[in-house]
């Protein structure tokens, strides 16, 4: 289920002092109590400047997660902060977040996660710089998360939204069993602004870090290996057909309009060549996409040949666009023509549409419709075993 208190908004930073300082440093993350609280109700976190594990009074700003004070070791999962350095914290709404308490303009960044049955041993951390704390003890830690509870987090999807003035950073994820994340669990880094995917993982061994810049500006694709699926993204690459004159031409279009909810980690989705008999499990993947960042709005256009397709809707959480705050939805489009929507009223992981595509090709110009008959879209809902289809006809 979705943990009521897994979206994070940003934090505004406010100035507080460290009560107690032991011996240590970020590479051991206060011996696996960084971000958690000790029985003496105070939250461990680190002293950058200092490289020393220290901890913060409960009565400070401190953020909890589901509590207001820090409680006892036993449920010390509560307890964490968007920012370590001897800084506590205090939420404010996302939609006023913009400098930081320096007066610098800052970017959101997103860390979407679907952990798998195993997060204790689960972390992640943004670090100033190239280097991580694995690898260089002092790096500057700008943000981190706990280890994650595994009576709170199992099979669990959690985001997080992190604040950052322009410059480089390293974005790493960290797992002490060396499998990284298992299952159907993975990991995504997005950049809010443009809603563009920095990095996405999951099983990456003990870590794996990406560096990258604020204002994040996306790559040309990579196809490294030739197979039409660019590396950072894992979604097939767009192609633009060319007519007799040279200039870029598509007539046959599929549209996605996406609006993601707060939890855009767990949508993906894939257009199908579809067999005669109905068949699209074993069918070519023509396009696909996500996962995406939470509450943005995708348009997406494919070009794709005459024939049957098969799009296929996954949500992670069987749920559809149901966030904690924000719902979304998508809407399918032939041509600029919208056809369905959906998203909104899932009970199971994918919910499936067929499109045809009627328009021929000729010397690259776009062909009037077939006279063979009207397009035709169907919708299918499976409930249990029984198979439910409704057709939408245009002309």
């Amino acid at each position: 289920m979705k943990l009521l208190s897994a979206t994070a908004t940003l934090l505004l930073t406010t100035t507080s002092h460290a009560t107690t300082c032991e011996q240590g440093n970020a590479s051991n993350s206060c011996n696996g109590l960084l971000h958690q609280c000790t029985s003496n109700n105070e939250l461990c976190v680190i002293d950058t400047s200092t490289g020393s594990c220290c901890t913060v009074s409960s009565s400070s700003t401190a953020v909890m997660r589901s509590a207001s004070t820090c409680r006892s070791n036993m449920d010390s999962s509560i307890c964490s902060s968007s920012f370590v350095t001897g800084t506590t914290s205090t939420h404010i709404a996302e939609a006023d977040v913009g400098v930081t308490t320096t007066g610098q303009e800052c970017y959101n960044v997103e860390i979407g996660l679907i952990l798998d049955d195993n997060p204790g041993d689960l972390a992640w951390e943004i670090t100033s710089g190239r280097k991580s704390t694995l690898q260089q003890e002092d790096a500057e830690v700008v943000a981190t998360s706990p280890y994650y509870d595994p009576e709170k987090y199992q099979q669990a999807s959690d985001t997080y939204i992190v604040c950052l003035p322009k410059g480089r950073y390293t974005f790493t994820m960290i797992d002490l069993g060396g499998d990284g994340i298992t299952q159907e669990g993975k990991y995504i880094l997005s950049y809010k602004p443009t809603g563009e995917l920095i990095a996405q993982g999951a099983q990456f061994g003990n870590s794996e870090s990406t560096i990258f810049k604020v204002p994040y500006v996306a790559p040309q694709y990579i196809d490294s290996n030739g197979d039409g699926v660019e590396d950072r993204t894992e979604n097939v690459i767009p192609k633009i057909p060319i007519g007799s004159d040279g200039q870029p031409t598509c007539s046959n279009e599929f549209g996605l309009h996406l609006v993601t909810d707060d939890y855009g980690v767990e949508t993906t989705w894939e257009l199908r060549e579809t067999t005669d008999g109905g068949d699209y499990t074993d069918g070519k993947i023509i396009a696909s996409g996500g996962p995406y960042t939470s509450d943005y709005t995708y348009d997406i256009s494919y070009c794709v040949n005459p024939g049957k397709y098969t799009f296929v809707f996954y949500d992670w959480q069987c749920d559809g666009l149901v966030g904690r705050v924000k719902d979304g939805y998508y809407t399918l489009k032939v041509n600029g023509m919208e056809v369905h929507t959906g998203g909104t009223d899932m009970e199971r992981y994918d919910e499936v549409v067929e499109l045809n595509f009627m328009n021929t090709l000729e010397d690259g110009a776009l062909m009037k419709k077939s006279s063979s008959g009207a397009n035709v879209m169907r919708v299918l809902c499976s409930i249990g075993l029984t198979l439910l289809a409704s057709a939408f006809m245009w002309n």
